[in-house]
């Protein structure tokens, strides 16, 4: 009985790290973004503003010169989360004082290839961005032929 428990309990804890949380939401919690990876690799994002659709599925991800995939083929390694509230001044313009409130989910990703990317997600709570960070062997400039 006692190994019986603890198989299970392994394989809950096998299954729950397994699936990362890839969602992250704005600071209000108004606006949130999921990303996916399909069973080809194809990397994806949505996002629901009020719990209602604003972007579909929409593929993420690019095709460059000389053969480098940075569309497909990826796992995920890790999901790491991160909150930012502070304001800082500028010295002309509109408003004086400007206030940086985001949540960002950094979704680091590798394929077979040993090429690695970062795709960092930002949600304030007007909008959000989005980045692509790579990480090539013997790379330091990449030329884009397709989006």
């Amino acid at each position: 009985m006692r190994k019986i428990i603890t198989f299970l309990i392994s394989m809950f804890f096998i299954i729950s790290c397994s699936s990362p949380n890839n969602e992250v939401s704005s600071p209000n919690k108004n606006i949130r973004l999921s990303f996916n990876i399909d069973e080809d690799g194809f990397m994806s994002y949505n996002v629901k503003v009020n719990d209602n659709i604003f972007i579909d599925d929409s593929q993420l991800g690019f095709e460059a010169k000389d053969g480098l995939n940075l569309k497909n083929s990826f796992e995920i390694i890790k999901t790491e989360f991160s909150s930012k509230d502070e304001s800082w001044e500028q010295i002309w313009g509109e408003n004086k004082t400007i206030r940086n409130h985001y949540n960002e989910m950094a979704i680091h990703l590798a394929n077979i290839d040993s090429t690695y990317l970062t795709i960092r997600f930002r949600l304030f709570n007007d909008g959000l961005g989005f980045r692509y960070e790579y990480r090539i062997k013997d790379t330091d400039k990449i030329i884009i032929t397709d989006e």
